[in-house]
């Protein structure tokens, strides 16, 4: 949305006592694959089929990194809600991205999580921002 027309928004005499959010842009985002130019990253294809309005998007950005633990917390929380959701889980999620640590990693979700998340929620490692 454009900023004018979300200030506009959060005008107090249009919107008193309601919180407003700008989320997006959410546009048909097209992956260019070999035989198949018009397919759809995997996510929002999930999130079509989703109710309206019902699916969270768990994404930290690139400013904050989360240690093992609070991946592990954040993942059995998000299991336990029944909520559907899409959760960006970085390789760069490590802790202290200062510490000088070069190597980059994987974080380990808990055994068999995303088993038993499958059709509920997603942990995708890339998902379009454009």
């Amino acid at each position: 949305m454009e900023g004018k027309f979300i200030d506009l928004l959060g005008q107090k005499q249009i919107n008193e006592n309601k919180g407003q959010w700008a989320v997006g842009p959410l546009n048909p985002i097209v992956i260019g694959a070999a035989g198949d130019s018009h397919r759809r990253h995997k996510c929002l294809e999930w999130l079509d089929k989703q109710a309206p309005r019902s699916a969270l998007c768990v994404s930290f950005g690139t400013t904050t990194s989360l240690t093992d633990d609070q991946i592990i917390e954040l993942a059995i929380g998000l299991e336990q809600s029944k909520v559907p959701f899409v959760w960006v889980l970085r390789d760069a999620d490590r802790g202290d991205i200062f510490a000088g640590d070069e190597e980059v990693r994987r974080t380990q979700l808990p055994k068999g999580y995303e088993d038993r998340v499958r059709g509920m929620g997603m942990s995708e490692r890339l998902v379009p921002t454009d």
